[in-house]
């Protein structure tokens, strides 16, 4: 499944079937993992999106992340590497996660995300 830009290229949007009643929350952030960026605080990620939906029921929704303004920034002069981490909280607590790696190509937008399960 490849990332998919909305019709301004200004979000990512993942379509995630949901499991149940809940919240789905959905960041992506650029840059060094976490143990590099200990090793040199120097090194900072750039969040590229955030957003969270409510979900009354299961099924497939789409998740809408608007891109930041340093990603859209970024995206002008090159490709932007995102891990982007959704996660489910069920209404009744449960949480489960989904993280993948995606590549932002250079002024073409932002590829979709099609179809993740978090359910495990």
């Amino acid at each position: 499944p490849s990332p998919q830009a909305d019709g301004d290229g200004a979000a990512l949007r993942t379509r995630v079937a949901a499991p149940g009643p809940g919240t789905i929350r959905q960041t992506a952030t650029s840059g060094p993992p976490s143990s590099a960026r200990a090793a040199a605080p120097a090194i900072g990620a750039m969040q590229v999106c955030s957003a969270t939906v409510r979900v009354t029921r299961a099924g497939t929704v789409t998740v809408s992340c608007a891109l930041t303004s340093a990603a859209r920034r970024a995206l002008r002069t090159h490709a932007v590497r995102a891990r982007v981490t959704t996660t489910f909280i069920g209404t009744d607590g449960t949480r489960s996660r989904a993280v993948r790696t995606v590549l932002i190509a250079k002024g073409t937008g932002v590829p979709v995300l099609p179809h993740w399960s978090v359910t495990g």
